[in-house]
């Protein structure tokens, strides 16, 4: 699904018809709803090298509030997903901001949680507490500004900076 070889020309010309000037200060009123990933060559990669397929990736943005969710499979831990909560804002002209404060895993295919249930990870006697402190330790916030390189109402393509890897998402809800 998100192999770059397949799309590369498409994404290439999405990015080279961007209609939206400063995509950036228009990423979270544009963003609004649920948009998945068709497109992470760096995901493919990780995949095949973990035998673990990642999919679907979705992002859900309603306000500045904004939710993460990646399903799992594995044929050795199964399947389950992974998620973060937190927020997404203008960082530059052409670049949001994403801080994640909330990290939780739901084992089983269809145990997704929308969210984090408020005070779920105080404790770090709890999953959800050991998850938490996992997550919120391996989250770099220098590490989440994220270049927009193509918006328009169905369509984004932004930059994962660390390892130079495009992504590109289309609105599902």
């Amino acid at each position: 699904m998100y192999d770059g070889e397949r799309f590369d020309p498409a994404v290439v010309q999405l990015i080279a018809e961007n209609p939206t000037l400063q995509p950036g200060n228009q990423s979270v009123e544009l963003g609004q709803g649920t948009w998945q990933v068709f497109y992470a060559p760096h995901i493919f990669k990780l995949s095949s090298a973990m035998a673990t397929k990642f999919q679907p990736i979705q992002y859900r943005l309603s306000g500045n509030s904004l939710v993460a969710n990646v399903k799992y499979s594995n044929p050795l831990l199964g399947e389950g997903w992974l998620s973060a909560g937190g927020t997404m804002a203008r960082k530059y002209d052409d670049a949001v901001e994403v801080a994640f404060d909330r990290f939780w895993m739901d084992m089983g295919a269809d145990s997704l949680r929308a969210d984090l249930p408020p005070d779920a990870s105080s404790s770090l006697l709890t999953a959800d507490g050991i998850i938490g402190a996992l997550g919120r330790a391996a989250f770099f916030p220098q590490l989440a500004v994220f270049p927009v390189l193509y918006l328009d109402n169905d369509l984004a393509v932004f930059k994962f900076t660390p390892l130079d890897s495009p992504i590109a998402v289309h609105r599902v809800a």
